[in-house]
């Protein structure tokens, strides 16, 4: 009984997580208008910079903020796709290029 209490809150959370990123859980960078050279030429800048400066661990991600302004990409677009990065597991700068091939698609099982 003990266990399936715990399905069922892990389920709720679960639930809850895929509600609060609705809006970008089934998108894709390409669906949000960014090429994958794009998303490659972001990722390598993000890198570049946190070998000089190390990640502060913030969910603000200012270093993938300010690349994407650098670039070019809309506000609203670089919010999105931010938020995807979040939702598949870069919820800072850093952890946002490890968890770069979930976004793109490519996930450990590829």
């Amino acid at each position: 009984m003990e266990d399936e209490s715990r399905k069922t809150k892990a389920e709720k959370v679960l639930a809850a997580y895929k509600e609060r990123y609705r809006d970008v859980a089934d998108k894709t960078p390409q669906d949000l208008g960014l090429s994958p050279e794009v998303v490659l030429e972001f990722v390598n800048s993000v890198v570049t910079i946190l070998d000089k400066k190390g990640c502060n661990d913030s969910r603000e991600k200012p270093i993938s903020r300010k690349v994407l302004e650098t670039m070019g990409v809309p506000q609203d677009v670089a919010d999105q796709f931010l938020r995807l990065c979040e939702y598949r597991g870069g919820i800072c700068d850093c952890k946002l290029c490890i968890y770069i091939g979930e976004v793109i698609g490519h996930g450990p099982d590829d």
